[in-house]
């Protein structure tokens, strides 16, 4: 059967009939299941996604925002894998030292701190190339005014003063997040010359935890 079925309605005594198209019976089936799905999205649907934008754009949330490259480190200890409480207060130092054969033209780093988190490299502050309001965004750095021919040493400080410092740099390729990274905090026990391999983070902060 064809689903338009044609029916002639009467206008008037003196009116001429005219064909209206209408929809058969089985056309008219996709509306109930068209109005369940929009309730799923609203109830269910709607609500997990403003969660999940919450966890993760909420900078009062302790949420690490996870990232396509690199990955959040911790200041690690080598004899003791449990954090201690003087971290949390300290301001930890996270150093890469790297070789350049000639220092680029350009060379920006993208960071991201769960804290305040200050820029030097060979011991010239860097700022970023625009302003930081929330943690969970990634911060731009112009790495090349301090930079020079041989080995450079970059320093990542970081404090959160009530949780775990921690980093993560996602570009550029040499500089990401990772083994080769150290990290110090005097503050904590851990003293300048003496760092140590920093810790991958496998889990997360209290998401629930606000600061």
């Amino acid at each position: 059967m064809d689903h338009l079925t044609r029916v002639t309605r009467t206008l008037g005594p003196d009116s001429e009939s005219s064909d209206v198209p209408t929809l058969s019976p089985r056309t008219w089936r996709a509306g109930p299941w068209l109005m369940r799905g929009l309730v799923v999205l609203l109830v269910l649907v709607l609500p997990a996604l403003l969660i999940f934008c919450r966890l993760f754009i909420d900078p009062g949330i302790a949420m690490l925002p996870p990232g396509l490259h690199g990955t959040w480190v911790a200041c690690g200890f080598p004899e003791q894998k449990q954090v201690r409480a003087e971290l949390y207060s300290a301001t930890v130092v996270f150093a890469r030292r790297f070789d350049l054969e000639a220092p680029p033209a350009s060379l920006i780093m993208h960071a991201t701190a769960f804290g305040d988190m200050d820029v030097t490299v060979n011991g010239r502050a860097i700022t970023a190339l625009a302003p930081v309001a929330n943690w969970k965004r990634s911060g731009r750095f112009e790495l090349a005014p301090g930079l020079k021919k041989g080995t450079n040493e970059l320093l990542v400080r970081v404090r959160h003063g009530r949780a775990l410092p921690a980093l993560r740099i996602e570009a550029p390729v040499m500089l990401r997040t990772g083994e080769h990274w150290r990290a110090e905090a005097p503050q904590a026990g851990i003293p300048e010359g003496d760092a140590t391999p920093v810790t991958a983070l496998t889990t997360q902060p209290d998401p629930l935890h606000r600061f």
